[in-house]
């Protein structure tokens, strides 16, 4: 799906350049960044196909999918999702977004909601809410704040990603056909990032941690469509925990290869890049200012990262790893969905104070 969610460390306008070098040419032809939905509403999810660009948010009033026009990147249509708001892919002839609803109070704290995920699938053609998928509770979960953490369709599927309680995560396969839950794949932890990529589902996993003082670290997993199990976990409790005060890894596959990073302050661009033939990572320190992976192709990875002084989308050579292309881009980019029939790009803004609005901008590369 090609869809990225970053902080906005190094991503601001005014943070000093740490490697001090000067960017490459500008390669990408960037368009005027559009307003959409509400102030103080962010960006949840976006995904291209079926004629638009379908981007999910909130506002006062619930969960809401945007099908903003191609070429202008103008919103053309708004469809309500009871428990939507989330995240948003495309195939198998519709669009589809995951979400939570609140279902009542919780016991131990009356000022959150007790959330149930779902899964709502949108007609195209007509913008209308043809099917809205409750998730129910696996065995031994008690009720509680449920997260849907990422959603991705492909391999005769749709995927998605659910955390149920602070460490139990599970990915589930539902049937485009019929719209039932096909398969509920464990994953060990509590879930973040789904991608689809050479063939398999893969998902990154926080475990149970005893203590503050010792956490063990996100892993991995690749899931096989075939049988719906989780069939290796090329990184074992390497990447940095899911949650608090540290940045989430940031996971982008393809075909040849899956990279997933960690940043910290002190190694903000430091990744791990995955063989799907073998299953086995290699550590990566990338000779650029900051590195969140977007999109993996034959052509090279493409990823957000900063002059120091601005946000960019970039593009690293696949042999030689060596930036090649740098785009200043005129917002603090969140998310970025790749679209392979132009060869452009879609990316998503930072909303940071509440009288902001989230912008959209595409960027068309030379």
């Amino acid at each position: 799906m090609g869809l990225v969610c970053v902080v906005s460390a190094g991503c601001g306008p005014d943070e000093p350049s740490r490697r001090g070098a000067e960017p490459r040419p500008e390669r990408g032809a960037v368009g005027r960044a559009v307003e959409i939905g509400e102030p103080g509403y962010g960006i949840t999810g976006m995904a291209l196909g079926e004629g638009g660009v379908w981007v999910g948010s909130w506002d006062r009033r619930g969960g809401v999918v945007l099908r903003l026009d191609r070429r202008s990147g103008q919103p053309v249509e708004t469809v309500r999702v009871a428990g939507g708001g989330g995240e948003v892919a495309v195939g198998a002839g519709a669009v589809w977004t995951a979400g939570e609803a609140c279902i009542g109070r919780h016991p131990d704290d009356p000022d959150v909601c007790v959330t149930e995920p779902r899964v709502s699938r949108i007609e195209p053609a007509s913008g209308r809410v043809t099917a809205t998928i409750p998730i129910p509770l696996p065995r031994g979960v008690g009720r509680d704040t449920a997260l849907t953490s990422g959603l991705a369709v492909g391999e005769g599927a749709v995927w998605v990603a659910i955390g149920w309680d602070p460490w139990t995560g599970e990915v589930l396969r539902i049937d485009p056909r019929t719209n039932a839950i096909a398969a509920r794949i464990p994953t060990g932890g509590y879930v973040g990032e789904l991608r689809l990529g050479a063939g398999s589902v893969w998902v990154l996993s926080h475990p149970e941690y005893t203590d503050e003082t010792r956490v063990r670290g996100a892993s991995l997993l690749r899931i096989d469509p075939a049988t719906n199990a989780v069939a290796a976990t090329p990184i074992r409790e390497e990447l940095s925990y899911l949650g608090g005060d540290l940045i989430p890894p940031v996971l982008a596959a393809g075909d040849g290869a899956v990279w997933v990073t960690s940043p910290t302050a002190a190694h903000p661009t430091r990744a791990l890049r995955v063989d799907p033939k073998s299953d086995q990572a290699a550590r990566e320190d990338l000779p650029v200012e900051r590195f969140y992976p977007v999109a993996v192709n034959d052509d090279g990875i493409w990823f957000i990262g900063s002059t120091g002084r601005s946000a960019t989308l970039s593009r690293l050579d696949p042999r030689t790893l060596e930036q090649t292309t740098v785009t200043r881009l005129p917002i603090a980019a969140v998310r970025a969905v790749r679209d392979p029939s132009t060869g452009s790009f879609w990316v998503a803004s930072l909303v940071n104070r509440y009288n902001e609005r989230a912008q959209v901008v595409q960027v068309q590369m030379r």
